[in-house]
């Protein structure tokens, strides 16, 4: 009875522990996603799920099917390295997807760089793979040879006696590759092993087939070959590139740029760098420049006379064979730009700061894009006016812009919508005339306590006064319905740093929709942080004009009337100055604010600025800038639009919104 009763203990455990490993498997099967940040891929996600990769490194080996797979947050896809001696033709280590729908890699990449064969280490001082680079020992300098895959590896040399270290060589079919980048040589001094330097590592191996990829600007696809260790008076060789197999059933979504193709291009060194290897596409001679194989560089730390340094790395395989391609534009990281090739396709702006300067004076200046989206806490802006580079600085003229001048400013026409969310905002705050410049710039003199001090910057509204009656503010310039130019400095003090005005934003879209408090709209002139003695003045606010049929933001109704006008005034915050006025405001045609006075029943929008610079101690705040939403001139010359200007809000938990026009107007614009 004992032993039975044991017997069924086991049987007992033996159920429970399959129960749970089942409740697990039947818990996967059901899940129909699977979100990881670093692991490995096939322990955290079954087959045919949708994956996604939010960040750290996710190692995956072998063949899988997947329906999607997403990598963002900077994740990164790789298999396992090659150990030394392994045999590539039997391993499993490698990326090899079938991506039933969409492969998008937003900010993100597959990456087996470094992870094909290994470099020659002091045990096996040749590279290891087919072509893996040479070495010959030597009483003096040996260099090693680079890694060959693509094209040959670089070559290098020997000192006493003197001869040739060769790189490895080519291998693999160009047409369906299949292999990995070979490991450069190793290099030694004497054949001393306390001086002995390994080689540089192949490149991995990459097999995707996708429906769709999606593959921007910050995503990439790498199977790069490593550089060598430099090393004391010699260097061994780098590693090839591997390989790049990728079949795209239907489109490619990717930043084309025609000046950049992929790249599998052999490495650089001080004696012989690798070789390139051609790049193979299908019908369609795309270029995509975040795709690339490149063999490793190899050089040595002095590279003085005598030193012998390793051969390059030949560059690896890259095999594209695509349906359809889809140019988009996703720009994030550290990109500061929008390329060219960006002009009427869909833009997304993702935390990037960048400037989209017009390209050229005139109406054919303007960026044009079919959508825009700024979110994560991207921003559009300009760059900031340059004294003399950017404008006259001529005491008698109102500083008129030169060319460069002219083309600082966000100037777009936007085809469909134009959405600003999580944070992303359009912000030329300080981007316009220093101190002491532009048509309103604020006068400049002394204060009773012996301090230069200024008056503010007009331009839809007046600067304030400064401290004495003779430091009068900027007067107002420029047209209320057209608002298209830069906010003036106040007068110049004795601060030693500037306080610029509003830059300039003039944008046609179909749709602006601003999705949440944090994403902006801003002009605004510089605030005083009150880290001078000296009672600066306030610079003016900018322009903003926004042409669209309907403009939408989700900003909750102000409580006080300071909050209702977005033209606003810069405020004086401490000692004698005064502020500024507040600038001007029109809807759909109508003038809201004249510059002077100030309505508080306008309904207005907190996140779209145009503020005059504050101050503190005893200069003259900013005046407001200019700012018109809905009617105006069009793309096509015409003031026709049917606006509606939504705000919306809550009030004690319920979604609430109101219309403010819903008009239509078509005016012959004057010239």
């Amino acid at each position: 009875m004992r032993y039975l009763s044991s017997i069924l203990r086991i049987i007992v455990l033996v159920a429970v522990v399959l129960a749970i490993a089942n409740f697990s498997d039947i818990q996967k099967v059901k899940a129909v996603s699977c979100t990881l940040n670093g692991g490995n891929l096939q322990t955290s996600c079954l087959e045919n799920m949708d994956v996604t990769i939010t960040g750290g490194v996710v190692v995956t080996n072998g063949f899988h099917t997947y329906n999607s797979l997403t990598i963002n947050g900077g994740g990164v896809l790789t298999h396992d390295a090659l150990t030394p001696g392994e045999d590539g033709a039997t391993s499993t280590k490698k990326v090899d997807l079938n991506i039933t729908n969409d492969l998008n890699i937003q900010n993100g990449s597959i990456d087996v760089s470094g992870n094909g064969y290994r470099g020659g280490v002091l045990a096996h001082k040749n590279g290891y793979g087919t072509g893996g680079g040479k070495f010959i020992p030597s009483s003096r300098f040996s260099g090693g040879g680079g890694g060959g895959y693509g094209a040959n590896g670089g070559n290098s040399y020997q000192e006493i006696p003197t001869s040739l270290v060769s790189g490895g060589i080519s291998y693999g079919n160009a047409a369906d590759p299949n292999d990995y980048g070979s490991g450069g040589s190793g290099s030694e001094v004497m054949n001393l092993d306390q001086y002995f330097y390994p080689g540089g590592s192949g490149g991995g191996l990459i097999r995707i087939t996708a429906k769709n990829i999606h593959l921007p600007g910050t995503g990439s696809i790498k199977a790069d070959g490593t550089n060598t260790v430099n090393g004391l008076w010699v260097s061994g060789g780098a590693g090839a590139g591997g390989s790049i197999n990728i079949i795209v059933k239907d489109t490619l979504y990717t930043n084309i740029d025609s000046s950049k193709k992929p790249l599998s291009e052999g490495g650089t060194a001080v004696n012989s760098g690798g070789n390139n290897s051609p790049v193979f596409l299908n019908s369609n001679n795309h270029d995509y420049d975040n795709i690339e194989a490149n063999g490793g560089d190899a050089d040595i730390f002095n590279s003085g006379s005598g030193d012998v340094g390793g051969g390059g790395g030949a560059g690896g395989r890259i095999f594209l064979n695509i349906g359809n391609v889809q140019s988009t534009c996703y720009i994030a990281g550290s990109q500061t730009s929008i390329p060219a090739f960006c002009e009427g396709k869909d833009v997304t702006i993702d935390g990037a700061t960048v400037n989209a300067d017009a390209v050229q004076v005139g109406t054919e200046g303007k960026r044009n894009f079919t959508n825009l989206t700024i979110e994560n806490s991207g921003v559009l802006t300009h760059n900031a006016l340059i004294p003399t580079t950017d404008f006259s600085t001529s005491t008698t003229t109102p500083n008129p812009l030169t060319l460069t001048g002219q083309l600082k400013k966000v100037d777009l026409i936007i085809d469909n919508d134009l959405t600003l969310e999580s944070g992303g905002k359009i912000n030329v705050d300080g981007k316009g005339y220093p101190n002491n410049y532009g048509p309103g710039h604020g006068s400049v003199g002394m204060c009773p306590d012996a301090k230069g001090c200024a008056g503010g910057g007009g331009y839809g509204g007046k600067g304030g006064q400064g401290d004495t009656t003779n430091l009068i503010g900027g007067l107002t310039y420029g047209l209320a319905a057209e608002p298209i130019n830069f906010g003036s400095g106040a007068g110049l003090s004795n601060c030693g740093n500037d306080f610029f005005g509003g830059g300039r934003i003039k944008i046609d879209a179909g749709s602006i929709t601003i999705s949440d408090l944090s994403s902006m709209i801003t002009a605004n002139g510089n605030n005083d942080n009150n880290n001078c003695n000296f009672s600066p003045g306030g610079p003016s606010g900018g322009s903003i004009w926004l042409l669209s049929n309907t403009i939408t933001t989700p900003v909750a109704r102000p409580d006080t009337s300071s909050d209702y006008a977005m033209a606003d005034k810069g405020y004086h915050l401490a000692g004698r100055g005064t502020d500024g006025f507040v600038g001007t405001l029109r809807i759909d045609g109508v003038l809201r604010n004249n510059g002077n006075s100030y309505n508080p029943n306008v309904l207005s929008y907190t996140n779209i600025f145009a503020k005059g610079g504050d101050i503190w101690r005893n200069g003259g705040a900013g005046g407001g800038g200019r700012i018109v939403l809905g009617a105006g001139t069009t793309s096509s010359g015409i003031q026709s639009r049917k606006v509606t200007v939504t705000v919306a809000w809550k009030e004690n938990g319920i979604d609430k919104s109101v219309k403010l026009y819903s008009v239509l107007r078509s005016v012959v614009p004057t010239p």
